[in-house]
């Protein structure tokens, strides 16, 4: 067994084992497919690095990180639900145990503190992390953070049948197919994928105007990255593009779905509020669940968040946790720990914290991006 941690932009050989790793994981998360971390490769202003796990010449772990001021993070914290790291399903017990430790080591060496989102709070693994990381002598601290919904059905035609007998969700999907003649559809190829994009953030900017979280997607150089994610998710073959469409074939409502079988993840969803009487992304879902009974899969998770439309049709949930690890001489990385864990101790603080303190930081970045754009469209034509 022999692990590395490798700094710089990941090879192409690289990216041909990765591919059969990913393959072979047991969870094959759609924000792990190896198109999409490709591309946020491309992308990340940060420094990257790929921790390995390589046995018999062949890859059968690896960690995509970045790292910023001395903070490794994953790679996929770019666009994501859930992390997870990317063992092959065959590792034993004792390589799992190996991979983490060896990690942890090889953090600690280059001085770097560790911050671990979206955790799937029950992984087996933070176990052997947390294991690990008090051997070593160094601070941990896990978060609670949120939560995947979750719609857990026995088969597929059960997902069917729990939306047949929601009487709200069936009289909004028949509301708008008799009053406004609207279709379903559903794309599972890159076909119409830029004009779909574009009348999605259009809808999705219309939605959040004039509300304490606006649109991030108001930046081109968001409408961008979502464009290239779905298309490298395409190239993976997990996205599937659900919208609702009129007569003249306008989109009215939308949903980014993302196959991890047995599940649907509901990555993203808007609608365009003029047609709000409609309740259409309720109707969407409603079709969603047909769909995915003609397509075998049997449990909508409906990704990060809490809102409450999705608590109308969910049964289960999967909580979600941050974790803090890091060298005791790191204050910083202590004090930030500790902040969130504040938070979420204090719930009208943390409701603060979420809508109005961070809303008005994304108002900012959102006016930063739109003075740099035609800066940068500037310089891009001389």
């Amino acid at each position: 067994m022999v692990t590395q941690l490798v700094l710089g932009k990941p090879s192409e050989t690289f990216w041909e084992a990765y591919q059969h790793l990913w393959e072979n994981s047991p969870e094959r998360s759609p924000f792990k497919a190896p198109h999409l971390l490709r591309y946020f490769s491309d992308v990340t202003p940060d420094t990257l690095g790929a921790f390995v796990f390589v046995r018999e010449g062949k890859l059968r772990g690896a960690f995509l990180l970045k790292e910023r001021r001395g903070v490794c993070t994953f790679l996929s914290d770019l666009k994501t639900d859930v992390n997870t790291f990317v063992l092959d399903r065959r590792c034993t017990n004792e390589e799992r145990h190996a991979f983490y430790q060896e990690l942890l080591t090889a953090i600690r060496e280059r001085g770097w503190s560790f911050e671990l989102n979206n955790q799937p709070a029950q992984a087996d693994y933070l176990l052997l992390l947390e294991a690990a990381a008090r051997q070593m002598g160094m601070h941990w601290l896990l978060v609670p953070h949120s939560t995947c919904p979750m719609l857990k059905s026995a088969t597929p035609a059960d997902v069917e049948m729990r939306l047949q007998q929601n009487h709200r969700y069936r009289y909004y999907a028949n509301r708008l197919r008799t009053q406004e003649q609207a279709v379903f559809r559903a794309f599972d190829q890159e076909d119409a994928l830029e004009s779909w994009v574009k009348a999605y953030c259009q809808a999705h900017v219309q939605r959040w105007a004039n509300t304490p979280t606006p649109s991030n997607l108001q930046s081109v150089r968001q409408q961008k990255f979502l464009l290239h994610c779905l298309r490298a998710w395409h190239q993976d073959g997990l996205a599937v593009r659900f919208s609702l469409h009129l007569p003249d074939e306008r989109p009215i409502a939308f949903a980014i779905g993302l196959r991890q079988p047995p599940a649907l993840v509901f990555h993203a969803t808007t609608f365009n509020p003029a047609f709000a009487r409609y309740s259409p992304g309720k109707a969407l879902i409603y079709h969603i669940a047909i769909w995915m009974a003609q397509n075998g899969l049997s449990v909508l998770d409906f990704g990060d968040g809490d809102e409450p439309y999705k608590y109308d049709t969910a049964n289960d949930e999967r909580p979600l946790c941050r974790v803090f690890i890091c060298q005791k001489a790191h204050l910083t990385c202590r004090a930030k720990a500790l902040f969130f864990r504040y938070l979420k101790a204090h719930p009208r603080v943390e409701h603060a914290y979420r809508y109005k303190i961070k809303p008005l930081a994304a108002k900012v970045a959102l006016l930063l991006h739109a003075l740099a754009e035609p800066t940068e469209a500037m310089l891009a034509g001389l």
